[in-house]
């Protein structure tokens, strides 16, 4: 019995049931997707599924950079990663990304890419190529990603007789320099940082 003040006090009692309690109950069972085939293999890596009683698991083996998208999903849904070495960003900036990189594969062909990290502090980045030329770097954040692009002494004068915006103007300015040029980074956190980094990727290409 609850005390008065004990709000589960006023819920009605449950009814009796005429069903016996279960004195028996089925022995544990194991997915081991170590002795099976993934259900699926695509560029995010390899992922495995398992039913449970009122749930499913899928165990993924990720590649760099992979991304896993929820649209449209009303069921609960939790990411465990075991592995203290594995890091996740999680953020509108996806479609963002997902957008700059259409436009770069449509306006200049710009479909090689390369996921590399040089350090567990630096992250992953991907490098978008055009044959053996490194072209552009692209940094997953936290709700954004920053662009990185190294400009030579010709693609930047080309730069500042172009029409670009006073922050990107700016953001040459205060680049820093290379042997190889001088280092640009763009934080993209709207569509109206894309334009920008279109028009630089021309100059680049064509310097």
């Amino acid at each position: 019995m609850y005390d008065t003040t004990d709000p589960r006090s006023a819920l009605n009692a449950a009814p009796m049931s005429s069903v016996p309690p279960a004195t028996e109950f089925a022995a544990a069972e194991y997915a081991k997707f170590y002795e099976t085939k993934p259900q699926e293999s695509d560029k995010n890596g390899k992922t495995w599924y398992a039913r449970g009683q009122n749930f499913i698991i899928a165990y993924t083996e990720a590649a760099p950079g992979a991304t896993f998208a929820r649209k449209g999903q009303a069921d609960e849904y939790v990411v465990l990663l075991h592995d203290a070495d594995t890091v996740a960003e999680l953020g509108a900036g996806k479609e963002l990304w997902d957008q700059l990189l259409t436009d770069l594969a449509r306006e200049y062909d710009l479909v090689t890419e390369e996921w590399n990290s040089y350090s567990r502090k630096a992250g992953w980045s991907l490098r978008l190529k055009q044959q053996k030329r490194n072209i552009l770097y692209l940094s997953p954040c936290h709700g954004s990603f920053r662009v990185s692009v190294i400009l030579g002494d010709k693609a930047i004068q080309a730069a500042r007789a172009s029409k670009l915006s006073k922050r990107v103007l700016q953001y040459i300015d205060e680049g820093q320099r290379y042997p190889e040029g001088t280092g640009i980074r763009i934080d993209v956190k709207t569509a109206r940082d894309l334009p920008a980094i279109l028009q630089l990727t021309g100059i680049k290409i064509a310097n």
